[in-house]
């Protein structure tokens, strides 16, 4: 993995959080 491990759990938990969504809040920037 060539990501952080911290931004990679980030990455992780926001799809599980957004799995209810169709977009990822992330890109919201």
């Amino acid at each position: 993995v060539s990501y952080p491990q911290p931004l990679h759990f980030a990455l992780m938990l926001m799809k599980h959080k957004s799995r209810r969504h169709s977009f990822i809040p992330f890109r919201h920037s």
